[in-house]
């Protein structure tokens, strides 16, 4: 799969570097714009290339849980990043309404040609190999490519065909929005990962209510569910078991991990378990940080 991420990578690239330089020749904001979303799509193919690169990488003393979320922060500057180009390319789209620029029609219908024809073989190459939520979430960006290589193609010809130069900033606002649309998604997704909320898909009390239906659990406390990274879901718990032997408590602590991992994707729980009475919580903890001591001393 790396191999066809890598194939992927130089054809988006190619494209990127054939749009910006057929932009700054024609004229044509759409072919520019469109640039910007191919640019994002690089971006997202590039960081799932270099995901699929250091999963295989162990974790170790320093980075206990592995470099899985050293793409989730790139995702999120470039994400910021891109709404920013969105907004340039809306304002200027505006100004070309009020005074449009000449555009060379031939040149952006031929380049927009030539990008459809090469996003349309990107797809063609990850088709099949979406297994991983990484790949996946690329390959729906090269989608959104195609719908701008399709956008680009219509405002070349219509300017060719009718002279309409207002065509080209339209397509260009069209394809800015796919733009922020698509990077506030990413914003959004990383900013859950970075904050650990419960990963989306994760009904909370679903999972609860299958982890009572684990022969031998008593009772649910202290539970949190969050991501290391999209495709990867951890649980922590405190589970009040029967006063009984360790390999019968193995058993049910079998059970679950089996159970998190088959019907909820949980890969890694970490499940500590008790006997009734031992250290009564609430099925979510409250964590308030405590107080120094020296800051009662001041209060007093």
């Amino acid at each position: 799969m790396t191999s066809r991420m890598a194939t992927a990578v130089a054809l988006t690239a190619l494209v990127l570097a054939a749009e910006v330089a057929g932009g700054l020749l024609s004229g044509s904001l759409a072919l520019l714009s469109d640039a910007g979303h191919v640019f994002s799509d690089l971006l997202a193919l590039s960081l799932s290339w270099h995901g699929l690169h250091q999963v295989r990488h162990p974790a170790n003393a320093r980075m206990t849980y592995g470099y899985h979320r050293v793409g989730i922060f790139v995702a999120l500057v470039n994400a910021t990043m891109l709404v920013g180009i969105s907004l340039a390319v809306a304002a200027e789209a505006y100004r070309r309404l009020l005074d449009p620029s000449p555009v060379a029609g031939e040149l952006v219908l031929g380049l927009g040609g030539f990008g459809l024809v090469a996003n349309v073989v990107v797809l063609l190459v990850l088709r099949g190999h979406g297994h991983n939520l990484a790949v996946r979430s690329a390959v729906l960006h090269v989608v959104g490519d195609v719908l701008g290589s399709v956008a680009v193609v219509v405002s070349g010809a219509a300017v060719l065909l009718t002279g309409w130069l207002w065509v080209d900033p339209l397509a260009s606002v069209l394809i800015a929005i796919i733009i922020t649309v698509g990077s506030l998604r990413i914003a959004r997704e990383a900013m859950n990962v970075l904050l650990e909320s419960t990963p989306s898909g994760i009904d909370m009390s679903e999972v609860v209510k299958a982890m009572f239906g684990v022969p031998g659990v008593k009772d649910v406390q202290d539970l949190h569910i969050w991501s290391i990274s999209p495709e990867l879901r951890a649980l922590s718990s405190h589970i009040t078991v029967d006063d009984t032997h360790i390999s019968e408590a193995t058993q049910v602590l079998w059970g679950l991990n089996h159970m998190l991992e088959e019907r909820f994707g949980i890969r890694h729980s970490t499940i500590q378990l008790e006997v009734a009475g031992f250290d009564p919580n609430e099925l979510y903890c409250n964590l308030a940080p405590h107080e120094p001591a020296h800051a009662h001393a001041h209060a007093q």
